[in-house]
């Protein structure tokens, strides 16, 4: 949403960092509104799992290792956007997984934003104006200058992946239209910033959300619908996009040479390995690795924890991401198949913006992770605790033979 005012209003009406500060106090807002209605209880109790343990320990152990970074000031700040993205995305999305029309909502929302924004690109291919990253010729355009070309890839990419778990979860036919209608537009922009890894990452996540969904007979006819409009869109958008940014969007999956060029990654993770072989256990400091190159972070969140942060926020990183399977993977076994398909749309999203924070970005860059693996934790701590439980279950399947005896002799007597 800030992407997108800045866009229209053509320069970024707030002081720098202004709009994280806001984003966070109005989720902030949204939560203690939910605590004074005492509703959420679940939410509660979910902030208190291991996951959310774990990214705090996270947080921990970057504001601790600021003493001892070479860029103290770098580090400081990278902490407090972890804390006002990463862990207040993680929050956020905790108390909307809890509930079912509230999770609903936020994904029509962000599909609203994400369409307003390609509307808005549209018209500036249309006109000639389009903002070129980078210096004309680049192939990778965007809304703005404060809203990068990999950003509106990803957002976009999130988009048209929401626009289709719409068109398989929807059951109003108006509801399943709109969502057709606006998905070429989600994958117009995604194109025309001509980013690759956000390209790669929404063709894994699609394959997630098509395998997933396919095994609820619902959505089959639904993904024969979108598979036709995918191939619709392959001849409608060359008309508008141009064919440089399609070509680059593209080049990693079609396997042409812009595909196999790593922007300079490569050196980047091997000066990440080299910082974290040498210093194993506690990293070399929050924010360190701007002292060791330009670019400030190695464009891949595990490297980027394990070379300032150390082996140990490396285990609780991986084991945060870990859980958050989990429960995705416990809802899963519990769900009906209407929630499933909502699942099927969480796994898709999650798996996405997994595969991005492999190559680009630093760790705020990736709160999104946070988002998608909060609201998993909130859907499966909202659950009633009798199938969460595997002792319960186990419980009640001991209890009932045994119920069912003592009915029979209290009928006999």
């Amino acid at each position: 949403m800030p992407s997108l005012v800045t866009a229209i209003n053509g320069t970024n009406p707030l002081p720098k960092g202004a709009a994280t500060v806001l984003t966070a106090a109005w989720v902030g807002l949204g939560v203690v509104i939910v605590l004074y209605r005492r509703r959420q209880g679940a939410a509660l109790g979910a902030l208190m799992s291991f996951p959310c343990a774990m990214a705090a320990l996270l947080l921990g152990l970057m504001l601790w290792r600021v003493s001892g970074s070479p860029d103290a000031v770098f580090g400081l700040k990278k902490t407090e956007q972890y804390l006002l993205d990463n862990l207040v995305m993680l929050i956020g999305g905790v108390f909307v997984g809890c509930d079912r029309r509230a999770l609903r909502l936020f994904l029509v929302v962000t599909l609203v934003v994400v369409v307003a924004g390609s509307l808005l690109l549209v018209e500036q291919l249309v006109s000639g104006t389009a903002l070129q990253q980078y210096g004309s010729g680049s192939g990778r355009f965007t809304i703005s200058a404060q809203a990068g070309a990999i950003s509106l890839g990803r957002s976009s990419a999130d988009g048209a992946m929401i626009a289709i778990g719409v068109i398989l979860i929807a059951r109003r036919v108006w509801q399943r239209l709109a969502a057709l209608a606006v998905m070429p537009l989600a994958l117009l922009a995604m194109l025309a910033a001509g980013s690759r890894g956000p390209t790669v990452a929404f063709v894994a996540g699609l394959f997630v959300l098509m395998t997933l969904s396919a095994t609820t007979g619902r959505a089959q006819k639904q993904l024969l619908l979108v598979g036709g409009v995918l191939v619709l869109a392959a001849f409608i958008l060359p008309l508008v996009v141009p064919g440089s940014a399609i070509s680059r969007a593209l080049s990693a999956i079609l396997g042409t040479a812009g595909g196999r060029s790593s922007n300079g990654r490569t050196e980047l993770w091997t000066l990440a390995l080299n910082a974290f072989a040498s210093h194993v256990w506690l990293g070399i400091g929050t924010g360190g690795f701007a002292a060791l190159n330009s670019e400030m972070y190695p464009h891949d969140l595990f490297l980027e924890i394990g070379a300032e942060v150390g082996l140990i926020g490396l285990i609780a990183l991986t084991t945060m991401l870990a859980a958050m399977v989990a429960s995705m993977r416990s809802a899963w076994r519990a769900a009906g198949s209407s929630d499933r398909l909502v699942l099927a749309l969480l796994a898709a999203l999650f798996t996405s913006t997994f595969l991005n924070a492999l190559v680009s970005g630093q760790i705020s860059d990736n709160a999104e992770l946070w988002l998608w693996g909060g609201i998993a934790i909130g859907i499966n701590a909202s659950r009633p605790e009798r199938e969460r439980s595997p002792v319960s279950r186990r419980m009640r399947r001991w209890r009932q033979p045994r119920m069912a005896a003592g009915a029979q002799i209290g009928m006999r007597a």
